[in-house]
């Protein structure tokens, strides 16, 4: 049940007209990023790719999210994008 919950949630919040536009300065990249990337099946995809990146170097996906979570560039492009390759630069360490 939560489950569901949790994917209806996120599957409003990709098809509902405004996203990154409607979000306040202070919105997080995770938001920001879940509006950017919220065409069909793409969302999915990105994760993935984020995913299978980090775990060659023994990296969870969480360890990325949480600090993802907490970064408010006020931009997907090019504040968010710029984040997360900083931030998977301090996880593997470079």
């Amino acid at each position: 049940m939560r489950r569901l919950l949790i994917v209806s949630i996120l599957v409003l919040s990709m098809v509902l007209p405004g996203g990154a536009a409607l979000a306040e300065s202070p919105a997080s990249c995770v938001g920001l990023g879940i509006s950017d990337h919220a065409q069909w099946g793409e969302m999915p995809e990105t994760v993935m790719e984020v995913k299978s990146f980090l775990e060659p170097f023994g990296l969870n996906l969480g360890a990325f999210v949480s600090r993802f979570a907490q970064r408010h560039e006020g931009t997907h492009v090019p504040g968010c994008e710029q984040a997360a390759e900083d931030i998977i630069g301090e996880l593997i360490g470079s």
